[in-house]
């Protein structure tokens, strides 16, 4: 402490460190006179040397304008869930340090979570809303990516024994900062573009439900049927009239032609419509061309100019 107070440019007259009466393994750290501004300045000198090794602030200290590159764990435990904030908090653990290279930081997100049916609690949210806006390397594939799954915790609501297991994965986890290097490196390489690309995952229930297409489907072809066989049964009076079994199957094949071309329209319809939906992708498409259709009749932009087209592709995730 003294070393760095004297490096500073501190009188040491100016610099009073008392033990506490309770525990004299702690001690209280005072300054006058005009270095009195400058408290900060002098712990976080004494932390980057090595003489204290846990250091506690609010988020105003942690916030922009404050640097300890030697720092490689921040647990948070503020109740900040903006983007900006928590940004500028995990940003205190995550710089680059010239004098370690092979630096890597843990960032502790402190989650009270209630087990049970009840759900997860206001601290697992709080943890949903950080982890969607920044981006890490997954606990279980070589991605990096945004997200509460990404940390292979599974989903709320959790039991006791879960939690727990949890935890212990956590501290196995936070131990081995060689695998921590190792998994982002595999997940660079893993990468054919080496940048960031925002996506959008829709969730399984608001996807195009493929029994509501069947259902629509089958619809179409009951309805054929029943036509087909109205038809046939108005016109079937007039088998009646044969004469011969040759002039009977004539009537018979002319009365199913009929019925045929009459049903055709829906026949048709339903198999346009598999055609057209009869994946989720093909849905996704033709929900993409509706807007292309829209700006253009907007006048917001040219497809013809532009060549704009829309494409729906399903991958491993569906």
């Amino acid at each position: 402490m003294r070393q760095s107070a004297k490096a500073l440019g501190i009188n040491p007259q100016d610099l009073s460190i008392s033990p506490l009466a309770h525990d004299a393994s702690f001690s209280t750290v005072e300054i006058c006179g005009e270095y009195l501004r400058g408290r900060v300045r002098l712990i976080t000198s004494v932390f980057e040397h090595g003489g204290i090794t846990v250091l506690i602030g609010t988020k105003s200290l942690l916030g922009e304008g404050w640097d300890a590159l030697s720092i490689n764990t921040l647990v948070l435990a503020s109740f900040v869930g903006s983007f900006m904030l928590s940004n500028q908090m995990r940003g205190r653990a995550i710089r680059v340090d010239s004098a370690q290279p092979q630096k890597t930081a843990n960032i502790w997100h402190l989650v009270c979570a209630e087990p049970g049916i009840f759900g997860p609690g206001d601290d697992y949210e709080l943890l949903v809303r950080r982890c969607s806006a920044f981006v890490g390397v997954s606990a279980t594939a070589p991605v990096i990516e945004n997200g509460t799954e990404r940390l292979g915790f599974g989903h709320p609501p959790f039991s006791r024994e879960e939690l727990d297991q949890i935890n212990a994965q956590t501290r196995s986890r936070a131990l081995d900062r060689e695998g921590l290097r190792k998994q982002w490196q595999d997940a660079l390489n893993a990468g054919s573009i080496k940048q960031m690309t925002d996506g959008l995952k829709a969730p399984e229930e608001l996807l195009p439900r493929g029994f509501v297409l069947a259902n629509t489907i089958a619809a179409l072809l009951f309805q054929s049927l029943y036509v087909f066989l109205a038809v046939l049964g108005a016109l079937g009076r007039a088998i009646g009239r044969a004469r011969s079994t040759q002039d009977f199957w004539s009537f018979a094949l002319t009365l199913v032609g009929i019925a045929a071309i009459v049903s055709l329209p829906w026949s048709l319809l339903a198999l346009w419509r598999l055609i057209r939906h009869g994946a989720p992708e093909r849905s996704i498409q033709q929900m993409g061309r509706a807007v292309l259709d829209a700006l253009e009749y907007e006048g917001c932009i040219d497809q013809r100019a532009a060549n704009f087209r829309a494409y729906a592709n399903r991958n491993k995730d569906g």
